[in-house]
């Protein structure tokens, strides 16, 4: 066993030793964004409040990290987006609100569904240890998005993607004990929703490292 354990060790040892790290491009071409915009989310009505926070999400995510193009405080965009002869050209044109903005790049995007249903009781499961029946409370929410990233100039498509955000908890309880309540709320939920997929559409424009042996 112990000579198992060094041969192991020296292994593990002359991997690291050989590992290099390599440095993958951002999957969107930065090279070409000088000014972006991060527009808020389409999506149903009762999706846009959602919408936004998700675009002040990506947009504090840039400012988290260095990134060398310039992105738009977003209280200029909803400034022009109050403009209604603006807004309009989200869906019909979007290069249109791009050179009202004067910026490069646009980035946006619509929600697909967007759902953080109650929780849901399963069971009985008799426990034979316990000797008793066993419920299981659980609960999936989810927040998938499409996005684009268009050149404003020529109104190509630079990127587009999607992203899809799970969160799921559960726990266990006995026919004798009360519904425990799941460590989430709907409002933590939501907010960490929002800032994975805000992370997600934001790593696609750096570089990321991997390794080679």
């Amino acid at each position: 066993m112990k000579r198992f354990i060094h041969v192991l060790i020296i292994f593990l040892l002359f991997t690291l030793i050989n590992c290099k790290t390599v440095i993958i491009p951002p999957k969107v071409d930065v090279s070409l964004i000088e000014k972006l915009a991060v527009l808020p989310f389409t999506g149903s009505y009762t999706y846009a409040e959602i919408g936004r926070k998700l675009a002040d999400g990506i947009v504090i995510e840039f400012s988290m990290r260095p990134i060398n193009f310039e992105v738009l405080d977003p209280g200029i965009v909803d400034s022009a987006l109050r403009n209604t002869d603006i807004s309009m050209f989200i869906t019909i044109d979007p290069t249109k609100i791009g050179e009202y903005l004067k910026v490069s790049t646009l980035l946006m995007g619509r929600i697909e569904e967007f759902l953080i249903p109650p929780p849901r009781v399963s069971g009985p499961y008799f426990d034979k240890k316990a000797q008793k029946n066993r419920y299981k409370i659980e609960q999936e929410s989810v927040l998938s998005v499409t996005f684009r990233v268009i050149d404003v100039k020529t109104g190509n498509v630079l990127f587009a993607n999607r992203e899809v955000t799970s969160i799921y908890q559960y726990d266990y309880y006995y026919e004798d004990e009360e519904v425990p309540v799941l460590d989430m709320s709907p409002y933590e939920i939501e907010r960490e929703l929002i800032r994975r997929t805000a992370y997600k559409i934001a790593r696609n424009f750096y570089p990321y490292k991997s390794f080679t042996f």
